[in-house]
């Protein structure tokens, strides 16, 4: 079978191929086998109601959980992680304030949007930080992001001030279908100290150049800054940073505590 993928959510996309059909009871291939080829046109539709259909499911089996019948609310909701995830992240479409693998149509999406999308520390120095992504998902392939980090800290600084940074910049992301290596993104970046005006003399400040890695369906977060210049506090005045965390924190938060 040749499958063709498509960028519409509506039409997700067609195969076409050969088949063959042929009973048991007789051998496939002797004389009689009671076979026929077949020529097979498949159309896939409405990938982005899969989610829906997973999320009432859950209701569904939540409902006999809570009437005291035999339930299968762990496996659902086990569905449903994977399906938003990995397949779902896809064919989203549109702004979200926070991406995350909150479930559309949950009735929590907005508050998701308060829980930083990651926190990630650094592994050259001591540095902790966490950020959101404010996201346009263009298509399947290709979203655009706007990372914010309100808080980047440092340790063992030489003075106060240079403990609190904040960071912001664009960056464009490439969603790949592999939930191992889900994606990555590229853009760049200017991290600040908060005791000084961002802009002002002696800002404390460094221009960046993120590329970052998306692993284990979005879960596992990669971060290589290559910061030339640095004369800053952030990772000890190094050029290149690298930070390991976990992303997708607001969605793990969703998903632990929903009953």
């Amino acid at each position: 079978m040749l499958h063709w993928k498509e960028s519409s959510p509506a039409f997700s996309g067609f195969e076409t191929g050969v088949e063959v059909l042929a009973r048991w009871k007789r051998p496939p291939f002797g004389t009689d086998a009671g076979r026929v080829f077949a020529f097979p046109v498949t159309f896939y539709l409405l990938a982005d109601k899969v989610g829906l259909l997973l999320h009432q499911l859950w209701h569904v089996e939540r409902a006999r959980k809570t009437a005291g019948e035999k339930d299968w609310t762990g496996l659902a909701t086990l569905s449903e992680v994977v399906f938003q995830s990995g397949t779902a992240y896809r064919y989203r479409r549109g702004f979200e304030p926070n991406t995350s693998s909150v479930p559309h149509g949950s009735g929590i999406s907005g508050f998701a949007s308060f829980v930083p999308n990651y926190v990630s520390t650094n592994i050259n120095a001591q540095g902790l930080e966490f950020g959101y992504r404010p996201t346009w998902h263009l298509s399947n392939t290709l979203a655009f992001t706007l990372n914010y980090v309100p808080l980047h800290l440092i340790q063992n600084t030489p003075s106060y001030r240079d403990r609190y940074y904040w960071a912001a910049g664009p960056v464009l992301h490439w969603k790949e279908s592999s939930p191992a290596f889900s994606g990555f993104e590229t853009g760049v970046e200017v991290l600040a100290r908060w005791k000084r005006p961002p802009f002002g003399t002696d800002a404390g400040r460094v221009f960046a150049f993120p590329v970052t890695f998306y692993l284990l369906a979005d879960k596992l977060r990669i971060n290589v800054r290559l910061m030339p210049g640095n004369k800053t506090a952030v990772n000890d005045g190094g050029e290149v940073a690298v930070s390991v965390g976990l992303a997708d924190l607001n969605g793990l938060i969703y998903w632990m505590f929903r009953k």
